[in-house]
């Protein structure tokens, strides 16, 4: 049975962390549930007729096919732009900064896109600060460290809940 690791940081929030992976969610389990079952699964039936490249579902190997054909299915118009913020047309993110980081929001988020691969299991990521988190998986590299113990941590959540578990109030 899997075990998806669970956590409440120290601004009260839920973080939900995958057991195989660095990926976690502030948002709900059914996202690192999902995560396990497209990342960690080995059953991919579904193959690209243009690369020996497998898939979970048929949607993602249609997503993954247009890299090959060069279809840019999600384009951006015009009434999604407002005064006040720009809104995604697919789901309700909305950046009250700039156009553009709608764009990489639907580039990341919508696309299937995921152009940073890790160099030793070829893992592939949306964002390379994603990419950078996992790699210290493989390097165990500890870049965040407790300044009472001096114990070391892969990751900064990892830090807040080691600082809430043993130096609670400091």
């Amino acid at each position: 049975m899997l075990k998806i690791r669970q956590y409440d940081t120290l601004e009260g929030v839920r973080l939900y962390c995958c057991p195989h992976c660095s990926y976690e969610s502030r948002t709900s389990l059914a996202n690192v549930q999902r995560h396990v079952k497209y990342k960690h699964t080995k059953e991919k039936n579904f193959c690209c007729s243009f690369c020996p490249k497998r898939f979970v579902d048929k949607i993602s190997m249609e997503r993954h096919k247009r890299i090959h054909t060069g279809e840019k299915p999600f384009q951006l118009e015009e009434e999604t732009v407002t005064k006040r913020s720009f809104r995604c047309p697919y789901c309700l993110y909305e950046s009250h900064n700039s156009f553009g980081a709608v764009k990489r929001h639907i580039k990341y988020k919508h696309t299937g896109e995921k152009p940073f691969t890790c160099s030793i299991c070829q893992m592939n990521f949306t964002e390379k600060c994603k990419l950078n988190q996992h790699t210290r998986t493989h390097t165990g590299e500890k870049p965040f460290q407790c300044d009472i113990c001096l114990k070391g941590f892969g990751q900064s959540f990892q830090l807040k809940v080691h600082m809430y578990n043993h130096h609670e109030g400091k």
